[in-house]
């Protein structure tokens, strides 16, 4: 199944599967990477290499009954902080499983 997602660079949509990572270096974002779930979209954004809290922020973007069922237990502001990108997606792809997302 497909999902799309809204590029403000370009103005205009971008199709990718949903629950597949995709990495947005021909975006201009190297070292980032996007996964769509059916109600939400999530950055894993590379950080600097002296960033103390992780190598990599996830963030949320929540749209449906998805986003009126989050609060701030769920622990997406300011975001997911991870050291290692497999983990990272690791941790996503659960998230999404565990929310009917994926």
């Amino acid at each position: 199944m497909k999902g799309r997602y809204w590029r403000c660079d370009v103005q205009e949509w971008a199709e990718f599967e949903l629950g597949e990572w995709a990495e947005l270096t021909s975006w201009g974002y190297p070292g980032h990477f996007l996964i769509l779930g059916h109600e939400c979209s999530i950055w894993l954004e590379k950080r600097p290499s002296y960033c103390d809290r992780g190598r990599y922020i996830a963030k949320l973007d929540a749209s449906g009954i998805l986003a009126r069922g989050m609060d701030y237990a769920d622990g997406w502001r300011p975001g997911r902080y991870y050291f290692n990108l497999d983990r990272a997606k690791a941790e996503v792809e659960a998230w999404l499983h565990a929310r009917d997302q994926i």
